[in-house]
């Protein structure tokens, strides 16, 4: 997760193992993408030839995840409960359970899906929650078929059918698809239904902006100083969206940047 990879490499992900909401019963919200960071690694070492444990870099993921050290214990623990993840004799190091060997012992009749490593990272940068991580990947999960005009995948849900199908509160579905359609994610037509932009589309899109390289420190990942040096970035980039930017491809990536400042400008002032 340190790294801007390839932007084509991605892992296969078991619907069931981050969708399900009645199969595995998580204790911990972020235990699923824990799993993903994790796998998205581990992966990555494999085509290398190099099989080692796992490093769950605690302070990288604590920040892209915005929860504290002690929350990604839990999710830890949860993944070992659930024999993910195996410990080792070094306590931040674990054995990845392949969750294609350990889920119904790979014979989910489901297809598996892909997770693209730079596109997650960006969504986590863009602040999504992990109920809004949640629901644009059941969306892109379920998509119909490609619009060629427009590159988004139709699907065959609406708000109130996401409602239903994972058990949340409509006003929470509601403020989830609002995010995701200003960042650019989501459609929604005049009768409701939505559609779903392909993670292959995006990475066209946001391939201009490089993922930084975030090091493992307490304050990583910080573009300024102080919150006046936020507040003027955040302005002129407000500005030029509004006024002097044209370009959807150029929109998106700003957005993006947008609201990563807005997120440290928040936490900033909480110091």
């Amino acid at each position: 997760m340190r790294k801007n990879r390839d932007e084509k490499y991605f892992v296969r992900i078991n619907p069931d193992l981050i969708l399900s909401s009645e199969d595995i019963k998580w204790k911990s919200k972020f235990s699923r993408w824990l799993y993903v960071c994790l796998i998205l690694d581990y992966n990555n070492n494999l085509q290398k030839d190099i099989d080692k444990p796992v490093k769950v870099k605690y302070n990288l993921i604590r920040e892209l995840f915005h929860t504290s050290r002690k929350t990604l214990h839990s999710a830890v623990n949860d993944l070992v409960a659930h024999g993910l993840l195996m410990k080792t004799s070094n306590q931040n190091k674990f054995k990845l359970v392949n969750d294609k060997d350990i889920y119904r012992s790979g014979k989910s009749k489901k297809k598996f899906f892909k997770i693209y490593n730079n596109f997650f990272i960006r969504l986590l940068e863009a602040g999504l929650s992990t109920r809004q991580l949640y629901i644009y990947y059941y969306l892109y999960n379920k998509y119909y078929h490609l619009d060629p005009v427009n590159g988004y995948t139709i699907t065959d849900e609406t708000q109130s059918s996401i409602v239903k199908k994972i058990h949340s509160r409509n006003d929470e579905v509601k403020d989830a698809i609002e995010v995701l359609i200003n960042l650019g994610l989501l459609m929604k037509d005049e009768y409701g239904t939505i559609y779903v932009k392909e993670q292959n589309g995006f990475l066209n899109v946001v391939a201009q902006q490089p993922v930084p390289e975030i090091q493992e420190t307490e304050q990583s990942g910080a573009l300024f100083q102080t919150i006046e040096e936020y507040e003027a970035a955040i302005g002129e980039s407000e500005t030029k969206m509004l006024f002097g930017c044209t370009d959807p491809e150029e929109l998106f990536s700003m957005k993006i940047y947008v609201s990563r400042l807005q997120r440290e400008l928040h936490d900033l002032r909480r110091v």
